[in-house]
């Protein structure tokens, strides 16, 4: 396997050193087959923020040698103290994931993550 990796989070002081091993939560990575062909897309379709936070990765993976690209997804969801911004967090992102769908067009896409949600709510 191969990982294509999101925005590194910085290191948090641990007895008066930083260290990479206590970085922030939030970084992503989408891990890969060594036989195909794996790259991060190369715009950002998003607002911007969740990538610059490292709490967003879009790879594309070319399935067939040619030109056919699965686009996945790898977001890691913010997580709120109170319900409501949580509830406006998620549909914000909801809505960032659907616009990025609708903008990529007729092409597979796998959509994951740590959401930080309950789905019984």
């Amino acid at each position: 396997y191969k990982a294509i990796w999101g925005k590194p989070q910085p290191g948090r002081e641990l007895g008066g050193v930083e260290s990479l091993m206590t970085g922030k939560r939030g970084g992503v990575a989408t891990y890969v087959k060594k036989q195909y062909i794996a790259e991060e897309h190369p715009q950002v379709l998003n607002d911007g923020e969740l990538k610059q936070q490292g709490r967003w990765l879009h790879t594309m993976v070319n399935v067939d040698g040619k030109n056919r690209w699965l686009h996945i997804i790898t977001v890691y969801a913010k997580v709120g103290d109170l319900k409501q911004d949580v509830k406006e967090r998620h549909e914000l992102l909801s809505l960032l994931l659907f616009n990025l769908g609708s903008r990529l067009g007729d092409v597979p896409i796998i959509v994951m993550g740590d959401l930080n949600t309950d789905m019984e709510r």
